[in-house]
């Protein structure tokens, strides 16, 4: 079993497919995680997994869905449509997701600060048990798939690299929001290895 090397899938709920929060494109990144989960022994997975009254969501602050307003603790905070609520059908995991493969599913949200890594929630003040269930298993490389590139995806890792990851995100695994070229270059300034699925190496 090579426990090196972990697949981390962000987020590939169904609000985030075709649902209050879908992301352009996101059904086919479907096909493409699954053929590339079976390169990997250890599967992880993301989820969002919001109390009704999300700090996020728009309908909270009586606010316009994607502006970006001012907490009352002076955090920024993006308005996004409500999505991925808990126990809703849209905070499922997509039903085609590689089934049966995953080790282990992460929630984050959960709390009234936002969280859009695996590895942190409530803005930074509370750790997800993600590095504590990689560190148990020796893993050290991680490849990043999933949804947003531009959100969950990138802060996710961003959060490995400097957790002390090597860190891969296979960009065509991933569908993005907004302006994708822009993160990719952010990632590959900080260090992440950005690659796709044709040039991908496990081990």
């Amino acid at each position: 079993m090579n426990t090196e090397s972990a697949l981390i899938i962000v987020d590939v709920q169904n609000d985030f497919i075709d649902g209050t929060l879908a992301v352009p494109g996101a059904i086919d990144v479907l096909p493409v995680i699954n053929r590339i989960a079976e390169k990997f022994d250890l599967l992880f997975a993301t989820q969002d997994w919001h109390k009704p009254d999300h700090c996020s969501f728009a309908v909270t602050h009586k606010g316009k869905e994607f502006d970006e307003i001012t907490l009352a603790n002076g955090n920024k905070q993006k308005l996004w449509p409500v999505h991925c609520v808990l126990s809703t059908f849209g905070a499922n995991l997509h039903v085609d997701l590689v089934p049966g493969r995953i080790l282990r599913v992460i929630q984050k949200g959960k709390f009234a600060g936002d969280g859009y890594s695996g590895f942190w929630d409530d803005d930074y003040k509370v750790e997800t048990a993600l590095r504590k269930e990689l560190r148990q298993l020796g893993v050290k490389k991680l490849f990043v798939v999933g949804l947003a590139l531009d959100y969950c995806v990138k802060y996710t890792a961003m959060d490995a690299l400097e957790l002390g990851y090597e860190v891969y995100v296979v960009e065509d695994a991933c569908r993005a929001v907004g302006d994708k070229e822009t993160v990719i270059e952010e990632m590959r300034r900080a260090g992440v290895k950005v690659i796709t699925e044709v040039n991908m190496r496990v081990d």
